[in-house]
This record gives C-alpha cells, structure tokens and sequence, in this order.
C-alpha cells in the first residue's frame, strides 16, 4: 500500500525537472516583401543555396527570337535581389 504513494512522488521531480519555463523573448516584427519579388515576365524560379548565398534562376517569358539570355539574382536575406 505504502508503495502506491510513494511512486507518484518519484515521478514529481522528474517531472519538474523536464517541464520548460513560457517562452518570455519577444519576436522581431517581419519584413514583407512584395509578390512578385523581381519585376519582370520571369517564370519557372530555380533556386540554389551556395556559400549563404541564395542563386535564383528563373525563365523569361518572351517571343523565341527575344529569348538570348539568362537572367540569375542573388540574395544573401531573401528579401533585397
């Protein structure tokens, strides 16, 4: 009978011991972005990570002829390309 009350009480510094204190920092106000992120008739993003730096390729949309290069942005924050 003895042991029926004495196992609760094993089980209660264990379990302060695991319980976490309310998460008191406070969170940083996000910076918005527009949509789209570049101006253009870009489409088809590919995106790489290298180095901490973010390589966005994307496809232009444009007429066969028009089409003679390949644009890539670079972004080390995803917010400013």
């Amino acid at each position: 009978m003895l042991n029926l009350f004495l196992i609760p009480l094993l089980y209660l510094p264990l379990s302060l011991a695991l319980a976490r204190p309310p998460n008191t920092h406070q969170l940083s106000p996000r910076t918005k972005t527009g949509n789209p992120i570049i101006e253009g008739w870009y489409a088809d993003p590919e995106l790489r990570i290298y180095k901490g730096a973010y390589y966005l390729y994307p496809t232009y949309s444009a007429a066969f002829d028009s089409q003679t290069f390949f644009d890539a942005f670079v972004s080390h924050d995803l917010l400013s390309w």
